[in-house]
């Protein structure tokens, strides 16, 4: 093989796989429908990446570090029920699939 074809057949798996990447977070933040954006998806996700966020800076600044896990562990429970709860609420305002 020369290496015009494996350049080639190596952007067509990076394409192939930005694609999915773009295609798993466009089915993960829209509705049913995959076309309206669903703020409160994006809230959910934007919660959760911020409470990680928070939690290595505490445990990267703390010193010495009293992490306490089982705390941490319910903390973000309640931050994945409240996603859910929220999402389930609004259930009835979803668009309908096409």
């Amino acid at each position: 093989m020369n290496e015009l074809a494996i350049t080639q057949r190596q952007n067509k798996f990076f394409h192939e796989v930005s694609m999915s990447i773009k295609q798993f977070f466009i089915d993960v933040f829209t509705g049913i429908d995959g076309e309206s954006f669903d703020i409160g998806r994006v809230l959910w996700a934007i919660g959760a990446l911020v409470y990680c966020f928070v939690t290595v800076f505490v445990v990267v600044k703390t010193v010495p570090t009293t992490f306490d896990y089982i705390a941490w562990g319910t903390g973000f429970g309640a931050v994945m029920a409240a996603g859910g709860a929220a999402l389930w609420m609004k259930r009835d305002t979803e668009p309908k699939e096409k």
